[in-house]
């Protein structure tokens, strides 16, 4: 059997380098932080990971539910026992179902129906072990040694059996109710967040991650569907596939069978493709087609606030969304990650300031003080000492017009234009584009003319 291109070493290699080339400064794979966000990518694709996390609840609810003692004198404990007994063995059972990679609906559904009534018998059980642990206080000999009640332990070790089982089912109730799960029957996903949060980053980690894995998955840019006609034509030519859409879907869908995970077709940006209403025209398509294929997830990201513009409003129902907050309860590990890369001194107190959760003001950040301190270091002949952070109240509004006038600065040496002083047009006309780099609504220098992109 042929391999499947998704498959193939060399075309990941070959796509990744694409990508990455595409994504620009937006995508640096050495700034890489682990982020919870990119949990939701087990549960979209059905990942080995994602089965290893529900086969280990279950092993642990099942072993702890196991060490319950099983015998009662009183009947009434009998008979809260057989219902706990018997309607955590149906949820044993359906958990024991999951333990691999295949296309059905998982029944999530009921175990949330089971869920709530093993909380109310255990909830039942607990107030009748502790009314009896407290009737046995009562009637036991007090120790004069110590005067202490002396309590049979197996009492305080059913407590503790019970308690932990709750932990246990907490730990299940938090898997039911996660985007992960809701994504694992409904693999449609809208990533969304503020512009230079790291939506592009995000899912060129995942594209690099899967490919690392042996795993298929496919990423295309919003910026590169510049045409009337619809996505899917266009998506063949880009891959350059002399092939129709049923062709080309039959391949990612065996990808994702083959490798034993759902396929991810991702496409980010939405919202930079030019062509006015190009989604809201045409996404319907590209949806009604992946939904013929239980082997592949489709992916699409969006500029929060750009939802309405891109998408019909009967049609955001079709996906899930997520909205990503950058480095969000990662702050400091980010910060020392990119002042590292940056060869800048890290603070004696770690920087977790609110505004460095988002990736792109953290690059700028580091850019401004690397070219002050490269700067400052000229006037120090053969100083090699680490680069320090900018000092005193230097807030964004300084930072970020250092940038603009830094980028003005380049662009300006690029295409030869002089006299960048004053209040002259070719002035303006550079800032716009700097101030545009800052905001994340263009990546570089455009190649092709500086004027085009000020509309």
């Amino acid at each position: 059997m042929p391999i499947n291109r998704f498959l193939d070493k060399n075309w990941q290699r070959d796509h990744l380098k694409k990508i990455s080339a595409k994504a620009g400064p937006r995508y640096s794979p050495e700034l890489n932080v682990d982020l919870p966000i990119s949990k939701i990518f087990d549960g979209l694709c059905r990942t080995e990971e994602f089965y290893c996390q529900i086969k280990k609840i279950h092993d642990d609810l099942k072993r702890t539910f196991n060490r319950l003692y099983k015998q009662y004198d009183n009947h009434g404990f009998r008979e809260l026992f057989e219902n706990l007994k018997s309607e955590t063995s149906q949820m044993l059972e359906i958990l024991d179902g999951i333990t691999e990679y295949d296309d059905t609906k998982i029944p999530w559904s009921k175990i949330e129906e089971i869920l709530p009534r093993i909380n109310d018998i255990l909830w039942k059980f607990f107030h009748k072990l502790r009314d009896k642990k407290s009737k046995m206080e009562e009637k036991e000999i007090t120790s004069q040694k110590n005067n202490k009640v002396t309590v049979p332990p197996e009492f305080t070790r059913e407590l503790d059996d019970y308690y932990n089982v709750q932990n246990e089912l907490d730990a299940l109730e938090r898997l039911v109710r996660s985007m992960s799960v809701r994504l694992s029957n409904s693999p449609f996903l809208i990533l969304t967040g503020d512009a230079g949060i790291g939506k592009t980053h995000l899912l060129c980690d995942l594209v690099e991650s899967r490919f690392k894995h042996k795993l298929p998955a496919l990423l295309m840019f919003g910026k590169d569907f510049d045409k009337s006609y619809n996505p899917l034509k266009q998506t063949i030519e880009k891959l350059e596939l002399r092939t129709n859409a049923h062709y080309l879907f039959n391949l990612l869908n065996n990808a994702g069978k083959r490798a034993k995970c759902r396929m991810i077709l991702a496409i980010d940006a939405l919202n930079e493709t030019e062509q006015e209403n190009f989604w809201r025209n045409h996404l319907h398509r590209l949806v009604a087609e992946v939904k013929k294929y239980s082997n592949i997830a489709l992916v699409v990201s969006i500029r929060a606030g750009f939802e309405e513009d891109v998408l019909k409003e009967n049609f955001q129902s079709e996906f899930l969304l997520v909205r990503h907050t950058g480095f969000e309860y990662r702050e400091s590990e980010a910060v020392e990650k990119f002042f590292t890369d940056s060869q800048i001194n890290l603070p004696a107190i770690p920087l977790a300031l609110p505004i460095f959760r988002n990736p792109l003001f953290l690059r700028v950040f580091c850019d401004v003080v690397k070219d002050r301190e490269k700067q400052n270091q000229k006037r120090k002949a053969n100083s090699q000492e680490p680069l320090e952070t900018i000092r005193g109240h230097e807030g964004a509004t300084f930072i970020f017009e250092k940038f603009v006038e830094g980028k003005s600065k380049e662009i300006a040496r690029k295409y030869s234009i002089p006299n960048l002083k004053g209040d002259n047009i070719w002035e303006k006309v550079i800032k716009k584009i700097a101030e545009k780099m800052v905001a994340g609504d263009i990546d570089s220098i455009p190649e092709d003319g500086v004027i085009q992109i000020i509309k």
